[in-house]
């Protein structure tokens, strides 16, 4: 109840890859400082749902990847180097902010914690961009609402 109260409150706005981007919050989510995403991306966590964001922008030249579904595989291998036991629970397109974008439910372990997310990757025309929203097993349920509510906020600024 107490969760579905902060996102019915008030939401920030928080700005990321050199302010290309943003994406909102409610409130009680804190940003955390993370150097390996310096520039291109941000981390959020929300201490009261052990809830934790994580989007970064990726831009096409830097990566070997043609489509939408190359860098969805590319990105599966990388987490699959995380999280033992990287399953796929549902995957669908969507279309985010004007541009194509695929939507999938995960789940892993990670140091021993089993962890649900989503996961949304959008193609812009010179990047890639992913929103990633996890939680604990337990706590997926009452946070997947959320969850899609705070992916869909992404946009380019212009």
């Amino acid at each position: 109840a107490e969760s579905q109260t902060l996102a019915s409150g008030p939401w920030n706005a928080h700005s990321f890859a050199n302010d290309s981007f943003q994406l909102s919050t409610p409130s009680n989510w804190e940003l955390v400082p993370a150097p390996s995403l310096a520039s291109v991306g941000i981390r959020l966590t929300d201490p009261l749902n052990d809830s934790f964001l994580v989007s970064s922008v990726v831009p096409k030249r830097d990566l070997a990847v043609t489509s939408l579904e190359t860098f969805r595989q590319h990105l599966i291998q990388t987490l699959q180097q995380s999280f033992s036991d990287l399953s796929m629970q549902e995957t669908h397109p969507s279309r985010v902010d004007g541009q194509l974008a695929v939507d999938d439910k995960m789940s892993g372990t990670v140091n021993s914690v089993n962890i649900v997310f989503l996961s949304r990757l959008v193609e812009y025309p010179d990047c890639w961009v992913e929103v990633r929203l996890g939680t604990t097993r337990s706590r997926f349920p009452e946070n997947e609402a959320m969850f899609e509510r705070i992916a869909d906020t992404l946009q380019q600024k212009q």
